[in-house]
């Protein structure tokens, strides 16, 4: 195989036609069978599955020469080859079938199986002469040992060149490169096996790259195989991975592979100088989580790391207890919290309250019954069964205090029906407590803490609340007072309310019903006002002044009263009823004459109506629905009469409905 060379497989097929197809199955073992090519034939060579599966396929020419074709299992390139006597092939079985085209006749093959690493002797029987082949796309080493009675000498190899065609890439021997002459030791007898033989490495061009080596040794007989040398793999172990600081660990390492004896260095993660023997310990001192790495150097200088290690270290086992309160009178609710720290979480807390009852839970709630001394202690266990524990809190409960009852009311007046939501609350005694309300109005007590009373009554009501403790003791709070009003209502009075410029009134406001203290707001329609109770204002200017009274109560109640008109001028004179005339829903009077004032009256048979509305003084308007309707009884004849200011009052106006 002196020349190599990258065709399209297309091509290379196209060229050669199938005159003769034959097949042959390489196994485990070292010989598999033969075969001799004529030009023309087409040989396919299959990986077998016996004596074990192979590893390798091998063509060994043992007679003749000529050019073939050789065209690997991926069906996308063809390598061309000049076979001559001695010629050795080595082919990955993973790339099987392997398709020989011949152009030659007369080339005698032997085949056969290749388990790659075993020296169980040479491939294929006695040692030939010539080049040697091997097409690998990984690293190997070649070992030789010479049937000859001298050293064999190693020529030269040809060096390796990248190169692709299609989608397989290949890379080609191209080109001679001298390398040192190792003597290889010789051994006696036709099939001799050395113990120590001469290794060449050959270096494959990596993952999908075949690396073609062609070595030459002058036409000497020898032996030769090919193995794989084990990668070197570094593997750390550690016990224990995880732990309370400080944590010792145990670390191992161990290699396979490589080129013994081999060198150790351990870094441990925290920053602490490396250790370079095999089997190291390490003390880590503070809580964290670490990544140990272990790197082995062998003797070729190859290097293997483990970086799957992690010692998760926690810091030392800690717990606290809090309570609140921790001093008072039975019964005492006490709230207790934990807090733990270090360790492994997750943790459980377990309380035990010295009164022989104990909990769980990282907040807990307790109520001592008794007066006492309670020592309480607090267990912490984490996940990694460590425990922690804190004894220090101490519960003084003293004995119960006397018992009091406490009444409370949302509101203490309104105007009636007046609503009290009232609240009860005691303290000392013994619990359980019971209850009783009496709302000083003569209802039937209420016996629930919190109760909501109505009072229909204008009145001023004390509220007293019994509570009874499990001892029998007894307490009371009668502090309350409850005022219901009537409702709030306000009205204005004048003197006088007619005269001559100027003219001086006093005035008069009274409140009833709401809650007292009042408060007064006076318009006296001329733009004055006042906030007294019985102010007095003088009018300066003739004219007609409406007055509006309004009222406050403490409770925040509001009434007005605006049926004053003061009439400032000269005094008017007699008023005429022309006309009456009832109007619809509300039930109303419209009176109609002349000589109307401000504040005037309407009478029927003398007496006032209720309420008047003066539109002018040819118009006025006397309401109150009902009460203005039984003053006029259907079918009856009435007197309505209008009375101004000063006292002239009209001529009797008769007025049937």
């Amino acid at each position: 195989m002196k020349r190599w060379l990258m065709v399209a497989a297309t091509l290379l097929l196209a060229a050669f036609p199938l005159a003769a197809f034959g097949q042959a199955v390489f196994n485990g073992g070292r010989c598999d069978g033969s075969y001799t090519l004529l030009s023309g034939d087409h040989v396919r060579f299959t990986a077998g599955t016996s004596n074990p599966a192979p590893q390798y396929l091998f063509l060994l020419v043992n007679s003749g020469q000529g050019n073939v074709i050789l065209h690997d299992g991926y069906g996308d390139t063809s390598v061309g080859l000049y076979f001559s006597t001695g010629d050795l092939l080595l082919l990955p079985a993973a790339r099987s079938p392997f398709d020989l085209y011949s152009q030659a006749t007369g080339i005698q093959i032997y085949y056969g199986g290749a388990i790659v690493g075993t020296t169980g002797g040479p491939i294929c029987g006695t040692g030939q002469f010539g080049p040697v082949v091997v097409l690998t796309d990984q690293k190997y080493s070649l070992l030789m040992e010479s049937a000859s009675a001298s050293s064999v000498q190693i020529g030269s190899y040809a060096s390796v060149v990248a190169t692709a065609s299609g989608s397989l890439p290949y890379t080609l021997a191209t080109g001679d490169s001298t390398v040192a002459a190792p003597s290889v030791p010789a051994c006696s007898g036709t099939t001799c096996c050395s113990p120590t033989k001469t290794v060449f490495g050959l270096n494959g061009p990596g993952s999908n790259l075949l690396g073609a080596y062609t070595l030459f040794t002058g036409g000497i007989n020898f032996d030769y195989e090919v193995t794989a040398p084990v990668p070197l793999s570094a593997s750390a172990q550690a016990k224990p991975t995880s732990g309370t600081a400080p944590l010792t660990v145990a670390f191992t390492g161990s290699a396979s592979g490589g080129s013994p004896p081999y060198t150790w260095d351990w870094k441990f993660g925290d920053g602490t100088a490396h250790k370079t023997v095999q089997n190291p310990s390490h003390t880590y001192q503070s809580a964290g989580t670490y990544q140990p790495v272990l790197t082995v150097t062998d003797s070729a200088g190859a290097q293997s790391q483990d970086k799957s290690l992690s010692i998760t270290v926690s810091g030392t086992l800690a717990v606290a207890a809090s309570g609140t309160p921790l001093t008072g009178n039975a019964p005492l609710l006490v709230s207790f919290t934990a807090t733990g720290s270090g360790g492994t979480p997750p943790y459980t807390y377990t309380w035990n309250f010295g009164d022989q009852t104990t909990a769980t839970g990282q907040t807990v709630s307790h109520t001592y019954a008794q007066a006492g001394t309670y020592h309480v202690v607090l267990t912490l266990t984490d996940s990694a069964s460590g425990t922690a524990t804190d004894s220090h809190l101490v519960v003084q409960v003293s004995p119960p205090g006397a018992l009091t009852a406490l009444a409370q009311a949302d509101k203490s007046s309104g105007p009636i029906p007046l609503t009290v939501h009232f609240t009860g609350s005691a303290a000392g005694g013994t619990a359980p407590y019971t209850w009783s309300w009496d709302f000083g109005d003569g209802s039937a007590p209420v016996t629930t803490q919190n109760a909501q009373h109505t009072y229909a009554a204008e009145g001023t009501y004390t509220v007293s609340l019994t509570v009874r403790d499990s001892a029998g003791a007894t307490a009371s709070d009668g502090h309350l007072q409850i005022s219901a009003n009537s409702n709030f209502a306000v009205t204005a009075a004048a003197v006088p309310t007619v005269g001559a410029s100027p003219l001086t009134v006093a005035f008069t406001a009274t409140a009833t019903g709401g809650t007292a203290p009042y408060q007064y707001a006076w318009d006296f329609g001329d733009g004055t006002t006042s906030t007294a109770v019985a102010p007095t204002h003088t009018y300066v200017s003739d004219g007609d002044y409406p007055v509006s009274l309004t009222a406050s109560d403490s409770a925040g109640h509001t009434a007005g009263d605006s049926h004053l008109v003061i009439h400032v001028g000269n005094a008017p004179g007699t008023p005429v009823v022309t006309g009456v005339q009832k109007l619809p829903s509300p039930f109303r009077l419209k009176i109609r004459g002349q000589g109307f004032v401000a504040g005037c009256q309407v009478l029927i048979d003398g007496v006032p109506v209720p309420e008047v509305t003066y539109k002018s003084g040819n118009v006025l308007v006397a309401k109150k629905g009902a009460a203005l309707k039984a003053m006029v009884p259907a079918g009856t004849t009435v007197c309505v009469t209008v009375r101004n200011p000063g006292g002239l009052e009209s001529a009797c106006f008769s007025f049937t409905r």
